[in-house]
């Protein structure tokens, strides 16, 4: 968090392969709001069952990419989201 505050960062990427994504992110998102970041997006992509995906979005993550994403959609649509928010 430290790092994402000191760098104004725009997104937090998370990459979760191990099936602990419901806790891992809930954590973040709790660290999250502890530091008052909850202007920087957050998403996660890896092997996450679809049911999760309401799940993940209601704690504050943004988008949630599983494997039927491919690099050239996730890249276009955090580069889209990044540039919504600089033009407001």
């Amino acid at each position: 968090m430290r790092t994402a505050v000191q760098e104004s960062i725009d997104v937090i990427g998370l990459s979760i392969l191990s099936g602990t994504h419901l806790s891992i992110c809930q954590e973040l998102m709790d660290k999250i709001a502890e530091e008052d970041i909850r202007d920087k997006m957050v998403v996660v992509g890896g092997i996450i069952p679809k049911r999760d995906v309401n799940r993940l979005k209601g704690m504050g993550v943004r988008e949630v990419f599983r494997p039927t994403y491919t690099v050239e959609e996730i890249a276009h649509y955090i580069q889209s989201e990044v540039q919504k928010k600089k033009t407001k």
